[in-house]
């Protein structure tokens, strides 16, 4: 599922990281990739801080790069293509947010600027442009992201939307703006290829859409799509969109089957799905047809494979912390990381953070046989081997030993990329002191 990065360059061009970080995730056996949302009209519907562009065609060369590294692996790739609206800031785009009203997208908000509707039928034939693009750089589906807060969710939802003209009021009135980018998008790409309508099932604010809601406003817009991908919330309720960790897994599932039942197409559960058995629950009892995952490839890039091929065991789950993968990019302007599988960390604030959650692997070990390191391997060597110290130091002092022989297991495995260097027991003491000073404060036993 798309997950935002901010590992786009800055003026919004796909950067070779952001290519292989797709790339690790064909690799590892998922069979649709969804880019991360991507924006249509830059300054004023961008989002974040380094968001990808698809507004222009200088960024078609690139994101033909992209999906021709996908495609190698036998995966799909789709792009969900989105206007921020007024969950975009003034401070990044150099102007007041524009929204279907004056209404901001949570409390507190900057206060947006209404859209005309000649600005809204021009918005439309942006989406269109943009979906183009996407199907000439090679993409298998295009996703319209109507929820989240974003631009046509503030049309969808009567929290946000107070209009009292042909785009205000009624469920067929809020659904005109996304009809009219659908119908743009399908003109511009024709029949023949996939539109996925992301949209927020129940909103979980009043007033607001409800799952009964969302069907009726769908009745509108069924015909334009293929495919539904059922998320939830708004940024009041975003702890229900990017879920909590007391969550249970897919607990989102029944609003994939409230969509499938009534509309008769493919539908994306979504939501907290951590554990594979669950995954094939939901597929095997018919509540949706395809399963999203976001941070779970994060944390496992090799989710998909080793759930294919029995390896579960292995699979190294997201723990929906919420640190690395949101805390960064939207609290802190900073690329994408992850708790339990940082990249190259062995920053304190990472190796912290790992500790915390009793999950110190602050490293990268999915190199596989044959991949050419670079030069950041001497820094992993260190990694590594520090890891291995730090890790036994601390899953022994939290009786930890079933985790820990897992990630054992997962280092034995990949012994081609192991190398002692010097400095690691250094380090080494140094963080397992740190882990003993946070155990302290916490009030653990040593």
């Amino acid at each position: 599922m798309p997950m935002g990065s901010d590992l786009a360059g800055h003026t919004g061009e796909l950067t070779d990281e952001h290519i292989k970080y797709y790339e690790k995730r064909a690799r590892g056996g998922t069979g649709l990739i969804l880019v991360e949302n991507v924006c249509i009209k830059y300054p004023e519907g961008s989002n974040g801080t380094t968001q990808l562009r698809i507004d222009q065609d200088c960024y078609i060369p690139r994101l033909l790069n992209l999906t021709e590294a996908v495609h190698k692996y036998g995966s799909m790739i789709g792009v969900q293509i989105n206007h921020a609206g007024a969950s975009a800031m003034s401070s990044r785009i150099g102007m007041q947010p524009v929204s279907s009203s004056t209404l901001p997208s949570k409390p507190g908000g900057e206060i947006p600027r209404p859209l005309s509707k000649e600005e809204l039928e021009s918005i439309a034939k942006d989406y269109g442009k943009a979906a183009k693009r996407a199907q000439i750089a090679g993409f298998d589906v295009v996703e319209i992201h109507a929820g989240h807060s974003y631009l046509i969710s503030q049309f969808l939802s009567p929290s946000m939307n107070d209009r009292t003209d042909e785009f205000g009021g009624s469920a067929e009135n809020r659904a005109r703006f996304c009809r009219m980018v659908i119908d743009e998008v399908r003109k511009a790409v024709g029949p023949r290829m996939v539109i996925s309508l992301r949209l927020s099932v129940d909103e979980f604010v009043d007033p607001g859409n409800h799952v009964e809601d969302t069907l009726e406003y769908l009745e509108y817009l069924n015909d334009g799509v293929d495919m539904f991908d059922t998320s939830s919330a708004l940024n009041p309720t975003i702890q229900y969109q990017i879920d909590a960790n007391w969550l249970a897994d897919g607990w989102r599932a029944y609003m994939a089957k409230a969509v499938q039942d009534k509309f008769h197409k493919p539908c994306v559960a979504i939501g907290n799905i951590r554990d594979p058995k669950i995954a094939d629950d939901i597929i095997a009892n018919g509540t949706a047809d395809l399963i999203g995952l976001g941070r779970g490839l994060i944390a496992d890039p090799d989710w998909c494979n080793k759930a294919k091929y029995g390896d579960v065991n292995t699979i190294r789950k997201c723990i929906s912390c919420n640190i690395g993968c949101v805390g960064n990019r939207i609290g802190g302007n900073r690329p994408l990381r992850c708790t339990v599988k940082c990249r190259l960390n062995l920053d304190r604030s990472c190796c912290t953070a790992c500790a915390e959650n009793d999950h110190l692997f602050a490293l990268d070990l999915n190199a596989v046989d044959g991949e050419v390191l670079d030069e950041t391997d001497t820094v992993r060597y260190i990694a590594v081997d520090l890891a291995v110290f730090v890790y036994k130091d601390i899953a022994h002092r939290r009786n930890d030993k079933a985790v820990f022989d897992l990630h054992r297991s997962d280092l034995d495995r990949r012994k081609h990329v192991l190398e002692f260097h010097p400095v690691t027991s250094l380090l080494a003491k140094h963080l397992v002191k740190q882990n003993l000073d946070i155990d302290r404060k916490a009030g653990s036993p040593p």
